[in-house]
């Protein structure tokens, strides 16, 4: 059952790390554009390949061949992905400090956003509000930003692959007529009474569609990929979520993916540490830093090895 979107289940959650951390991230990236190039997926020569189910073998050919280039040039290549999953104001947020610095990212948003603990909870298929800034990102569009579809059709579908098929169509084509959008990815979401979700969705031709599907579920090879989801499932050790070690890891001529989630990262409202996080070193002496002073540089010892 669909009921109607209701204000009060705007997402309200707290972010779970200091703002800084990330105007760090962004400031040490902008500041080694000689050795980091920075990336969308429009960037990727993706030719005629269409085949996300066996990780795009063509496009994976043409980048290995065009690869010793880059370490020849002393390069490595990024791409930044933003889940706008909640607190998309937040998300906003980021998108403008990336074009201040200079750099591009990929924004995969809904077209509706589903009330996940609703959902989970109850077993209801509700909305919250979902209140992009259009022009923002159609401006970051134009300065070379990747608008995406961050599909939540499983769900909305009650799991039902048919109907899933249908309404990621429709919302495929609703997103259109204010972004170009050329490329999907699967929001993790809410599992059904079988365990599938939507990453489990068998799409439509992306030929005939015009897209492709580039993240959880299907995606181009990267030589390591680091994501900040999930920080209280468990599911990850969280020594190793300390993007400062995967970034001072790069290595030339190799190319990387970073996923943030820009609802972990408020710069109007204090930070709460995450449970599943607390008590990891690395995390805790982050908030001892910031609380100390907000205006702490956790990037200093950060150093690329080439």
């Amino acid at each position: 059952m669909s009921v109607d979107p209701d204000p009060k289940l705007a997402p309200r959650g707290r972010s779970r790390f200091p703002f800084g951390f990330a105007t760090g991230f962004y400031e040490f990236v902008a500041q080694r554009r000689e050795m980091i190039e920075v990336i969308t997926y429009a960037d990727l020569d993706w030719g005629d390949d269409y085949d996300g189910e066996a990780w795009y073998p063509d496009e994976l050919a043409r980048w290995r061949m065009k690869s010793s280039a880059l370490r020849d040039a002393g390069k490595c290549q990024l791409l930044i992905q933003h889940d706008v999953d909640s607190g998309p104001q937040r998300s906003m947020a980021m998108v403008h400090l990336e074009r201040t610095l200079g750099l591009r990212s990929n924004v995969m948003i809904f077209n509706q956003r589903v009330d996940r603990a609703r959902l989970r909870q109850e077993g209801q298929l509700a909305y919250t509000d979902y209140l992009l800034d259009d022009a923002l990102l159609s401006d970051a569009e134009r300065d070379g930003f990747v608008i995406g579809f961050h599909f939540n059709s499983m769900e909305r579908a009650a799991w039902n692959k048919g109907l899933a098929r249908r309404l990621f169509e429709k919302d495929l084509s609703e997103l259109r007529t204010r972004h170009s959008i050329d490329f999907v990815s699967a929001h993790g979401g809410v599992a059904g009474p079988d365990g599938s979700n939507n990453r489990d969705l068998l799409l439509p031709d992306q030929r005939r569609l015009g897209v492709r599907w580039v993240h959880n579920g299907q995606t181009p090879r990267f030589t390591r990929s680091f994501s900040d989801g999930g920080l209280n499932r468990g599911k990850v050790d969280p020594a190793t979520r300390d993007l400062r070690n995967f970034i001072g890891a790069f290595a030339p001529g190799e190319r990387y993916r970073v996923l943030l989630h820009p609802q972990y990262y408020d710069a109007d409202s204090a930070p709460k540490p995450a449970p599943g996080m607390q008590g990891t070193p690395w995390y805790d002496a982050l908030f001892a830093q910031y609380e100390i002073d907000p205006s702490a540089d956790s990037w200093g010892d950060v150093e690329l090895a080439w």
